[in-house]
């Protein structure tokens, strides 16, 4: 008679076998991502728990754990009533830019000839990293465009612009030759207020191509989140400006220290 031998089985260590960390592990790693990029400034108020379950799909549970480590890591902090915000980190330099305007009537009142290409327009499903940008009302699609402003036909700025598809339903290029806030202001969609996160990278091989400079040349980087009056978000642009070309010139009011 032949005897069979059992074997006890072994646990599976899941770390080694390449299992997922828990969602609400994802998501707090996401909301950091941003945070780190500037995409999520200092000070800033987060989406509520209820937007952040649509935006991620998942749970309220998953959610309060989510932002529970982004408290335990000191990246957010909670605000009895009030929600929660990006801890300060370090004490940035806002300067308000007057009267909000874009990038086009700025350069046209300095002498330049503004130009530019519009290198790809599509309406596409929002990731859940972009819905977050657009705070307490995040779109399911979004329109993204990509284009380069030239300047007396010099390229200088590489923007990426997203756009909620459910307020701009239609959206043509031909719209967009006189400028995006010329183009929202005839739909009485012209933004009210914008905050500009900047900051300085180096340029990627696919960005100094489009720009014409060598990869890893320094240019600022711009964040931008404008709304409307009501409050909603209505824009989020990523723009590559060359720094050769233009300057950043702060000019403090009479409170500023001296």
């Amino acid at each position: 008679m032949v005897g069979h031998t059992h074997t006890a089985e072994q646990p599976v260590d899941l770390a080694l076998h390449g299992a997922p960390p828990p969602r609400y592990e994802q998501i707090a790693d996401e909301l950091a991502s941003e945070i780190a990029e500037g995409r999520i400034a200092a000070r800033m108020k987060l989406p509520s728990e209820h937007a952040l379950m649509r935006i991620f799909d998942v749970s309220r549970v998953t959610v309060r754990s989510a932002l529970s480590l982004l408290d335990r890591r000191g990246l957010i902090e909670s605000r009895q009533g009030a929600g929660h915000f990006v801890r300060q980190s370090g004490n940035p330099i806002r300067q308000p830019t007057g009267p909000l305007s874009g990038f086009r009537l700025q350069a046209e009142r300095h002498g330049y000839r503004v130009g530019e290409q519009i290198l790809g327009l599509e309406q596409r499903k929002a990731t859940s990293a972009e819905r977050l940008k657009f705070g307490a009302l995040p779109p399911e699609t979004l329109w993204e465009l990509k284009r380069l402003r030239l300047l007396d036909s010099v390229p200088a700025v590489l923007q990426t612009i997203l756009l909620p598809a459910d307020v701009l339903s239609q959206l043509d290029p031909t719209e967009l030759r006189g400028g995006l806030y010329a183009c929202l202001d005839r739909r009485g969609l012209r933004p009210h207020r914008a905050e500009d996160i900047v900051d300085a990278i180096a340029l990627s091989p696919d960005a100094a191509t489009r720009l014409c400079l060598p990869v890893g040349s320094p240019v600022f980087r711009f964040n931008r989140v404008a709304s409307l009056q009501a409050g909603r978000v209505i824009e989020v642009t990523q723009s590559l400006v060359r720094s050769d070309l233009l300057k950043i010139v702060l000019t403090p009011g009479e409170e500023g220290e001296r």
